[in-house]
């Protein structure tokens, strides 16, 4: 599968636009995802579909070097790259199964009009997908969160969102 589209990511109150380009590469079992931010440039991430595999590789990702640069003092540093790690994780465990269009029973889903709502909890993180009005086998807009579980906080460490333009089936 291949896929351009815009998109943005949310990190603790800042927001980075971008297009992307992704392509699920079968040869290599690779989910491949190329982000261009305005005066930035463009940034890697290549997410093996194997989480044990991305959860070794990860911390080596353009994208979380240049994240990990952004994050002011004021924020705790540590607590959200380890979130960012386990967010792609997460995400490489989430287009693993989605591939095999079968989920583990850690996994919760609902339907409602015309969004697709997936969870899986972790030792310190929930883990959040939502897809928006499916046409032709994907969704026209996706976002992918992640959130602290302490109960003071409702808010998502980190967000990713995507409105593909175009997707096909390779």
């Amino acid at each position: 599968m291949e896929s351009t589209g815009k998109g943005r990511i949310e990190l603790v109150n800042a927001k980075y636009v971008f297009d992307y380009e992704a392509q699920v590469n079968k040869r290599t079992n690779y989910f491949d995802l190329a982000l261009a931010f305005p005066i930035i440039g463009e940034k890697k991430v290549s997410l093996s579909l194997d989480p044990k595999v991305t959860a070794k590789e990860i911390n080596r990702s353009e994208l979380l070097k240049m994240i990990e640069g952004q994050i002011g003092e004021r924020y705790n540093k540590e607590q959200i790259m380890n979130a960012m790690e386990e967010f792609f994780v997460l995400t490489s465990e989430f287009l693993y199964y989605r591939s095999r269009e079968k989920f583990p029973t850690s996994y919760t889903f609902r339907h409602e009009n015309e969004h697709f709502y997936m969870q899986r909890p972790h030792a310190q993180f929930r883990f959040e997908v939502e897809g928006f009005e499916e046409v032709e086998g994907f969704f026209r807009r996706v976002l992918v969160k992640i959130f602290p579980l302490s109960p003071e906080s409702s808010a998502s460490l980190f967000t990713l969102f995507l409105v593909p333009e175009t997707c096909e089936q390779k």
